[in-house]
């Protein structure tokens, strides 16, 4: 099939149709502008029947996916962050019996703001870090509950020095052990931060120092994760909005 040829200019349309009301034929007119017989006779009876020489407005490519399978796939990389588009788009194609690619699967998480990216390389557990978690092990793996009951963990807020100022001493009184906890904190680097070292030093006599690379220790990590999920999902626009919402989760 031959390609399809670029459509004439408006103002040659135009021009056209001002040289028939000049009485000129088609031939004529033709002969002018350089545009075959049959197209200018196209022209002008298109314009007899509509009263303008320009195009009607085309319908757009209808849309190959419903707003039902838009929902499940912002529902669904929700749901696992990790999942692939590749993986999205294999899954309609089962479900749905609607082929599209992985692009396609792109452009519905875009327009609901929702990005990919690529996981932060972490370095691989050296032989040093390895030998001092196991000192570390080794020597509070005998602690009785007694003494886990004395220790206050940290968080990872990004408020580090206002957390620890406003709240340390508070949950030790609270806790009964203000003058005997031991306080833990890893090596997230808001943690060991000259200000927050200075800090610690002037206000909290016993600590217990993490070896590098360590677990996480803290017990409240776990929940914390699963109450930052579920806060993601509101619509927050004041501190105490985020309060509330801390609440009722």
């Amino acid at each position: 099939m031959a390609p399809k040829k670029s459509e004439l200019p408006i103002s040659l349309r135009e021009k056209i149709v001002s040289l028939r009301e000049n009485v000129l034929s088609y031939r004529e007119i033709g002969k002018k502008v350089n545009v075959c017989f049959s197209s200018v006779r196209y022209i002008i009876k298109r314009h007899k029947e509509r009263g303008y020489t320009s195009n009607n407005l085309r319908s757009e490519r209808p849309k190959k996916l419903s707003l039902r399978i838009k929902r499940n796939i912002i529902r669904e990389a929700s749901k696992n962050p990790f999942v692939s588009a590749i993986t999205l788009a294999n899954d309609i194609a089962s479900t749905s019996g609607v082929q599209i690619c992985a692009q396609s699967v792109r452009n519905v998480l875009h327009d609901a703001q929702i990005y990919g990216r690529s996981p932060r390389k972490k370095p691989l557990l050296t032989e040093r870090n390895r030998l001092k978690r196991l000192e570390f092990a080794k020597e509070y793996i005998e602690k009785p509950f007694d003494f886990w009951k004395n220790v206050i963990f940290s968080d990872e807020t990004r408020t580090y020095i206002d957390v620890l100022r406003d709240n340390l001493p508070q949950s030790a009184i609270k806790l009964g052990i203000s003058n005997s906890y031991y306080y833990l904190q890893d090596n997230d680097p808001k943690h060991t931060a000259g200000i927050t070292r200075m800090w610690l030093l002037y206000h909290v006599p016993r600590k217990l120092a993490t070896a590098p690379q360590s677990p996480d220790l803290n017990p409240l990590e776990n929940l914390w994760n699963s109450v930052d999920l579920k806060i993601r999902k509101r619509k927050i626009s004041s501190k105490s909005a985020l309060k509330q919402a801390f609440i009722e989760e």
